[in-house]
């Protein structure tokens, strides 16, 4: 099985830290994670400054350029799936979300981590694609991998290093807590909440932790 990271969740992670928790969470060596090859370029990886100030911290590019080190590009293999896939003509997802979907068609085992809520959306928009259609299960939104991560690892630790780059995401500063920090209860809540919003905006596709194991039984 290989977990697809898109570039924003990719980034956020590496800028909370939290890539090494990612993989305890499901799991899986750097090995087992793959990222667009065009992320180097995005984060300016090749240069130092540059990349330190994309990602905000020294700390944030040594995770990643460690993470990043031993996972893997994503790679197309041409199935007629996949084909199908790069063929659609849908203006509102952008080279980068098409590749990822054509590599998810290329194995059933692939599931894609995203931090990209509007992709999904835009993605539940797409029609008469069985390639598609059958993806849903293998989805995991950016709130939910931060869910697992909570339930796999020390809540305290977690919640520190969110809170220490409220520069990242607003919702997280806001889930995590700005003045004080929130308990976990509340935490997840508010991961729920923002999940349960992303079904509702993707007309019950995107499919919640329950609905995922009941469809792939």
């Amino acid at each position: 099985m290989i977990y697809l990271l898109d570039s924003d969740a990719i980034k956020k992670l590496a800028q909370y830290d939290l890539l090494l928790e990612l993989g305890i969470a499901y799991d899986s060596e750097p090995e087992s994670f793959a990222v667009l090859p065009e992320l180097k370029y995005q984060l300016h990886l090749g240069n130092h400054t540059k990349a330190v100030d994309k990602l905000g911290s020294q700390k944030s590019y040594e995770a990643l350029n460690s993470f990043l080190a031993r996972a893997k590009e994503v790679l197309v293999v041409a199935t007629s799936a996949a084909n199908e896939i790069l063929e659609l003509n849908q203006s509102n997802l952008d080279i980068g979300e098409q590749t990822l979907l054509a590599a998810m068609a290329s194995s059933s085992d692939n599931q894609l981590i995203s931090g990209d809520k509007r992709a999904f959306v835009a993605i539940s928009k797409i029609v008469d694609c069985a390639a598609v259609e059958s993806m849903w299960p293998r989805f995991i939104c950016l709130e939910e991998a931060l869910h697992a991560i909570i339930e796999t690892s020390d809540f305290t630790i977690i919640s520190s290093k969110i809170r220490s780059r409220p520069d990242v995401d607003s919702a997280m500063k806001m889930a995590f807590g700005v003045s004080a920090p929130s308990n976990q209860s509340s935490v997840i809540g508010a991961l729920k909440s923002f999940i349960e919003h992303l079904t509702t905006n993707t007309n019950g596709l995107y499919q919640t932790d329950n609905n995922r194991a009941s469809s792939t039984a």
